[in-house]
């Protein structure tokens, strides 16, 4: 059974998706690591809260709209012109919402809002410059998942990432953090170009309804407000630290033990991106669509809690080594967040088996339940503790998603 599961997956693209985002991370993370080599802690520690804030900023220019083209535009009942007509509105709205949100962080930058730190104020306003072109690759990256494109889609990611890292490594290396700032935005720029390139999808103002919006938001704002609290929820700590923590060096270890699970995450998040259009194939079957779950749930945690293990014991001892206990002070942060993560992943299925089952308001409702429990202890633990109040936090935080998910999948399979 085991062996026409992987077969099954395998015909379906989800290697050809995951081993591309594999090889992408492992070619990103030597990219992090060459930086963290060259930069000092504190500017580790920059980067990271620019990337948090990019991540909020990039859930706001989407709007949602990645998840409703996921859910519309696998659907094969609908013609090719349908859904090039759904995707020229979601388009087209992602880049006048990016533009928005760009004009907002300039503003927010301006007046010292997002970091008690001015060097991080002054830099965002450059690195949010790659807010639009960011949010178009997202949505473009989808739609070919949402028509099974897994294995072209893999390829552009993958040759668009080799030249994006070259990039960044080069300008880093010659001038540092700004580099790495200039960088980043080069990169998402050739991306957009080798992705619009293969699109062949003609792109029309005309082709925007007011029909088609509805269509999309039937989805898209629940997907959106529950990505906002959710990408809030997640780096909430982040958040609070930029504004509480003085020490910029503690923020630097804890922003590294950040990139270091960055590279665990890819499991979950292509895991999630490959299963949320084929358990909405089998939207209309409730036990075809349980069973599908609940054996790729297994599967999921089973690789996931190995490879966790795994990474608890190899890790530290081999970063040590490469970079000569430069991020030592990192790994003790390192281990909180590796239990967290090992936790979520005990439900980080059930938020795709309710999008494709068309349930996304239930994702929305379990995350902000989530959030509203998960701000005061996470206020709480860095206000008393610290650097290492944060990693607690992602601990607890972790435990409450667990607990809210499982109550929400039971009510809402009680009957099955």
């Amino acid at each position: 059974m085991i062996r026409s599961t992987i077969t099954d997956v395998y015909k379906k693209g989800f290697f050809h998706l995951f081993s591309a985002n594999t090889l992408i991370h492992i070619i990103e993370f030597g990219s992090q690591f060459f930086v963290a080599w060259i930069l000092l802690s504190e500017d580790v520690g920059r980067i990271k809260s620019f990337q948090v804030f990019f991540a909020i900023a990039g859930v706001v220019a989407n709007m949602g709209f990645s998840t409703s083209i996921l859910k519309l535009c696998a659907n094969p009942k609908l013609s090719k012109n349908e859904k090039e007509d759904l995707f020229n509105t979601a388009l087209i709205l992602t880049f006048g919402v990016s533009i928005i949100v760009f004009l907002l962080i300039f503003i927010l930058s301006y007046f010292s809002f997002l970091s008690s730190d001015p060097f991080t104020n002054d830099l965002f306003i450059y690195y949010a410059l790659g807010i639009p072109f960011s949010a178009l690759n997202v949505l473009i990256t989808i739609y070919f998942q949402a028509l099974k494109k897994f294995k072209e889609v893999s390829f552009l990611l993958v040759i668009s990432r080799v030249f994006q890292i070259i990039i960044i490594i080069s300008l880093t290396y010659l001038f540092g953090i700004k580099g790495f700032i200039s960088a980043i935005f080069i990169g998402y720029l050739l991306t957009f170009a080798i992705l619009f390139f293969r699109l062949k999808v003609e792109i029309n103002i005309n082709r925007l309804t007011l029909n088609s919006v509805k269509e999309h938001w039937q989805y898209a704002k629940f997907a959106f407000l529950g990505s906002l609290i959710s990408t809030i929820n997640l780096y909430l700590d982040i958040l609070i630290l930029n504004h509480l923590v003085v020490d910029k060096v503690q923020l630097g270890y804890f922003a590294f033990g950040l990139t270091l699970l960055a590279g665990l995450r890819i499991i979950s998040n292509s895991s999630q991106q490959f299963l949320t259009p084929f358990y909405a194939e089998f939207s209309n079957n409730i036990e075809q669509l349980l069973k599908a779950f609940k054996k790729s749930n297994i599967i999921f945690i089973s690789i996931s809690t190995v490879i966790g293990v795994v990474a608890f014991f190899i890790t530290e001892p081999i970063i040590n080594f490469i970079l000569n206990d430069k991020f030592a002070g990192s790994f003790i942060y390192f281990e909180f967040l590796l239990l967290a993560w090992l936790i979520r992943n005990l439900v980080s299925l059930v938020g795709p088996l309710f999008t494709g089952y068309g349930k996304v308001n239930v994702n929305f409702y379990n995350i902000l339940i989530t959030f509203i429990l998960g701000v005061f202890p996470t206020w709480y633990l860095i206000t008393n503790y610290d650097m290492m109040g944060a990693a607690y936090a992602q601990v607890i935080n972790s435990i409450i998603l667990v607990i809210v998910v499982t109550i929400s999948f039971k009510n809402m399979f009680k009957r099955v």
